[in-house]
Formats: C-alpha cells, sequence, structure tokens
C-alpha cells in the first residue's frame, strides 16, 4: 500500500516551498527561473499545494502569483492551525529532543527497515539509545508497526554490541507491536503523538507536523490500514531472542 499523496511532498513541491520559504510571494515565471521546473510542469504541484493549503495564488496582470500559507519553519510547539514544513536536521531535533509524551498516552508509530536505516546512518546509537529511555521513563504506550527484518536491520547497522545495549533500552516499555505481513519497502515514516503527528519522507527528507485534527486523523487512518494486514507480536520476546 502506498502512502497517501496528501501527506508528503513531491520534489517539485518541496523546491516551490523552499523558494517561498524564503522569499514570501513570487510569480510562477520567478518561481520557474529559480528552480529550473518548466512553467508547464508548475501548474499540478501548486495547484496540490493550494488545495491542501500551504499556499494561495492569485492573479497579478499577466502572471500568476503564488503566497505562502502557515509555513513556519520554527520547531516550537505547532499551534492547531500551523503547518511545519521539516528538513532532516528539524525531524531529528523533534523526535532526539524531548518527545511531548506522559504516562499512559498512546504513541502510534510506523517506522520501516529502510527508514530505519536512514534513522541509523544519520542519528548516532546513543541518541537513539537515550530516546528509548525517556519514552520508557515516560511511561507512554507505544502502539507500533515494523517489518519481520526489523530488528535484523538494526543489529546489522549497529553491531552486535551496540544493538545489545539498544535492546535492553527498549525492554519494560509498554507495547503493542504490530509485524507487517507484507513488506513495505518504503522510507516513509509516520508517529501519531497525543497533539500532533508527522509524516517524514527519508527520500526526499522532508516532512509535514501539524495538530491539525484533518492531518492526525489522515495519519491514523493510514497507520490503521496497515495494522489491519499485520499480526500482534510479543516485542518482548523478540527483543529476548536476540540477547541470549
Amino acid at each position: 500500500m502506498k502512502f497517501h499523496t496528501s501527506l508528503l511532498l513531491t520534489e517539485n513541491e518541496k523546491t516551490i516551498l523552499d523558494l517561498l520559504r524564503k522569499k514570501g510571494v513570487l510569480s510562477f515565471t520567478d518561481i520557474s527561473m529559480h528552480s529550473g521546473i518548466s512553467r508547464t510542469s508548475l501548474y499540478k504541484p501548486i495547484r496540490d499545494l493550494e488545495r491542501r493549503k500551504f499556499v494561495v495564488t492569485e492573479k497579478r496582470g499577466r502572471d500568476r502569483i503564488v503566497i505562502s500559507k502557515n509555513i513556519n519553519s520554527k520547531i516550537s510547539e505547532p499551534s492547531s492551525k500551523e503547518i511545519t514544513i521539516l528538513n532532516e536536521q528539524d525531524y531529528l531535533e523533534v523526535m532526539y529532543g524531548t518527545p511531548h509524551i506522559g504516562k499512559g498516552d498512546r504513541v502510534y508509530w510506523l517506522q520501516p527497515s529502510l527508514a530505519l536505516e536512514s534513522v541509523l546512518k544519520s542519528q548516532h546509537i546513543s541518541n537513539i539509545t537515550d530516546l528509548n529511555k525517556k519514552i520508557l521513563q515516560s511511561k507512554c504506550i507505544m502502539d507500533g508497526i515494523l517489518e519481520s527484518d526489523y530488528y535484523d536491520v538494526y543489529r546489522r547497522m549497529v553491531g552486535e554490541i551496540n544493538f545489545k545495549k539498544a535492546a535492553q533500552s527498549l525492554l519494560g516499555r509498554p507495547y503493542e507491536i504490530h509485524i507487517s505481513r507484507q513488506p513495505l519497502r518504503e522510507k516513509k515514516e509516520v508517529i501519531i503523538f497525543p497533539t500532533y503527528a508527522i509524516a517524514f519522507d527519508w527520500h526526499t527528507k522532508t516532512g509535514i507536523r501539524s495538530r491539525s485534527k484533518v492531518f492526525i486523523d489522515l495519519c491514523k487512518s493510514y497507520f490503521d490500514s496497515i495494522k489491519r494486514e499485520s499480526r500482534k507480536v510479543d516485542v518482548s520476546e523478540m527483543l529476548k531472542s536476540f540477547l541470549v
């Protein structure tokens, strides 16, 4: 199953939003000149961005201008109407800072193995272990979807010793983990916190964060559609088998 197109950005959409983030307002002609995207190829991504309320357009003279809307590069907690566009560094700061979670909160996390590989290439294992410890201390409930080779990939990427240390930090947490019955073959991950959701694409290294109910519901709907095609596992028993 492919990720819903309204959650993530195409290369052209990312380029357009990056330009608008710097300039605020640009004509179609200016966007084409600065981006190298032909004018005829601009219509679909801009129309899709406008439909999803990232931008607004209006006619001025012979040209049409594009105005950025609700695009904020700050990593502060998003307001109910704010859409935050995340680059790789933004995403890592959000995820490996202090998560906004507490006792009894349920966090939904879909992380395919290809996304895990990207995380492990960009983030030191000690930071990942620290995050896992924070999650353990928070006593939140992790409701996750993984692929069958997830922990094999993890162990191969970080080495046996580091993996065993990481596995220890995963034990003892309230879990509800499902393994996808079909290979996902995606570099996209989805995390749904109690008050906001994040969708991040490691292929384009771009993501979206918002506390909009529409966006959260869309992420949850995608998560649930994968979960229905998955099987529940005892993750503690799985991890213990790696620690023998």
